[in-house]
């Protein structure tokens, strides 16, 4: 089963870090990332 992740943080190099991280991941999927909770 993979689990689809969305990253929210207002750091641009923080986004791009966990989503690298997480995509490393074959269970994980990052579906989409945002700058905060309201274009979440």
């Amino acid at each position: 089963m993979v689990v689809k992740v969305l990253v929210v943080d207002d750091s641009g190099f923080f986004r791009r870090r966990v989503s690298e991280i997480l995509s490393a991941d074959t269970s994980i999927q990052v579906v989409g990332t945002a700058t905060n909770g309201k274009e979440a």
